[in-house]
């Protein structure tokens, strides 16, 4: 669990710093090449900056030993603060969408000064962006950390109205200025598919859905590879995040001892739990008729 946390909050960290130059360095380009596009971007990241402090605070949190007040952990707070970035996305993906409309509607007056390192500092941001969601996405499907998964499309959605920004540039040069609005409402549909998408699979994990067949599936043939067991009643699972819950009845020979029925009980319990990650194990043990 250490390693796990260690390994989300160091790129949490990594984030935090990319965020914060690519901010400063689109934000002062934009003041000095007279783009209000890039500015916007460049707080567009800056905001990039309060998500990852947000999935940092989740990952600690979750991090949290059970207690009194919360006696099965805290591991159910990621997908919470996964399903409010996701609001924040589709908050940006409005956002994205009727400033393309507004900017459509008023052509820039100005040509774009320094429209070169302009063009230059937009490709390094999309670079840096796009490597910055690959090592996030990969970190949160590695330790099923949804809080990393959705700041890492977060991340890429940055990526994303850069290149809709560097569209707008390039056509710049042939004094075309649609483009960068077309670009942004292509984006703005893109990022609202991956917020309903963060949404719906972090739903899936509050409302305790099963961890599917497959796994079910092994679970009832180890437990059925183990003496005394004659069958399996019932088998429930759940999952969130990196962990499993399972509630699982076994049938034994009514002419068995009361030890030694607790005894096989124990023993599910403790290979379920070693062997399949489980975090809960709750066995019940029932006499043959």
């Amino acid at each position: 669990m250490e390693a796990r946390i260690k390994a989300l909050q160091k790129i949490n960290i990594i984030s935090l710093i990319v965020n914060i130059l690519l901010a400063v360095m689109k934000i002062v380009t934009g003041i000095i090449a007279s783009s209000s596009a890039i500015i916007s971007d460049g707080v567009h990241s800056l905001s990039d900056v309060g998500t990852t402090v947000i999935a940092m605070l989740a990952v600690g949190f979750s991090s949290e030993k059970s207690d009194k007040g919360h006696p099965y952990g805290h591991e159910r707070i990621e997908f919470v603060i996964s399903i409010i970035i996701a609001f924040i996305l589709i908050i940006t993906a409005g956002g994205f969408f009727i400033n393309a409309v507004k900017s459509l509607i008023a052509q820039p007056s100005e040509p774009i000064k320094h429209l070169n390192a302009s063009i230059i500092v937009m490709a390094v941001s999309i670079l840096m962006k796009e490597g910055l969601y690959q090592i996030s996405i990969r970190a949160g499907k590695k330790y099923q950390s949804e809080a990393i998964k959705a700041a890492a499309v977060d991340n890429r959605t940055d990526a994303l109205s850069s290149i809709a920004v560097l569209i707008g540039l390039v056509f710049a040069y042939f004094n075309i200025y649609f483009m960068e609005q077309v670009a942004s409402m292509i984006v703005a549909g893109i990022i609202l598919i991956e917020a309903v998408k963060i949404i719906i699979e972090s739903a899936k994990q509050l409302i305790d859905s099963s961890a599917g067949e497959d796994i079910e599936n092994k679970i009832r043939e180890r437990a059925m590879k183990m003496t005394d067991i004659l069958a399996i009643e019932s088998l429930k699972t759940r999952k969130f995040g990196e962990k499993l819950y399972v509630d699982i009845d076994i049938i034994v020979d009514k002419s068995l001892s009361f030890e030694r029925a607790h005894e096989i009980s124990h023993q599910v319990h403790d290979i379920i739990e070693k062997e399949f990650n489980a975090k809960h194990v709750q066995v019940h043990t029932s006499p043959s008729k």
